[in-house]
């Protein structure tokens, strides 16, 4: 680390995957979509306070929101 560098720099979660749909007889890809879920910015340790509960709740509250994402772009209304 150089001098001018943060040793608490602020980080940013973020949670990234493909979803594909497959179609089980024959294992041809039917659809493949890039979805992305941008959440809070905290300094490094507020991620590891507590046992770094903040993150297990970033990571739960990131999973529940690409879910709802993937089933909008499946199940459009």
């Amino acid at each position: 680390m150089t001098r001018n560098e943060d040793p608490n720099p602020p980080l940013r979660f973020i949670m990234r995957t493909t979803a594909k749909v497959v179609r089980l007889e024959d294992g041809e890809e039917l659809a493949s979509f890039q979805v992305k879920q941008l959440g809070r910015s905290h300094h490094f340790l507020g991620w590891a306070k507590d046992g770094g509960n903040r993150l297990t709740l970033a990571i739960a509250e990131g999973q529940r929101k690409l879910a709802e994402e993937i089933i909008n772009l499946l199940f459009p209304r």
